[in-house]
């Protein structure tokens, strides 16, 4: 958590501690519905992915890829990340909605089902 919230650009909240070494790279702990990251870049966005494993059990769990031109504008649904199956699964999901032009900060808001953590997230510039 504390790599990620560090990074220039990134706000995390309500994200729990990490999980323990044994589940990396899958440490930051999405543990609430509400808990989100936030992430502004200098490009346009073309696509995110993100990889997420089941910490807590088989209930499916959601991560909502929002878009916004601002890290303080309003976030709008792009796509919706879908987390089930068995506990300890890994699941990479990689958005196929276009991004709108001037979209420049990117949400990431958890629903829970069951806790996750969430090891990796790239996002592609548009070219």
């Amino acid at each position: 958590k504390n790599s990620l919230t560090e990074m220039e650009g990134v706000t995390g909240y309500g994200l729990g501690s990490d999980y323990a070494a044994a589940n990396a790279p899958y440490q930051v702990k999405l543990d609430n519905t509400g808990d989100y990251i936030i992430i502004e870049l200098a490009y346009e966005i073309a696509s995110v992915q993100l990889k997420a494993k089941m910490i807590g059990g088989a209930s499916s769990s959601s991560i909502m890829i929002q878009e916004s031109d601002a890290k303080t504008g309003t976030f709008t649904d792009v796509q919706e990340m879908t987390i089930s199956g068995s506990q300890n699964d890994v699941i990479d999901f990689t958005t196929s909605t276009i991004f709108k032009s001037g979209s420049r900060a990117v949400k990431l808001y958890f629903t829970k089902g069951a806790n996750i953590g969430l090891g990796y997230i790239k996002i592609a510039p548009k070219k």
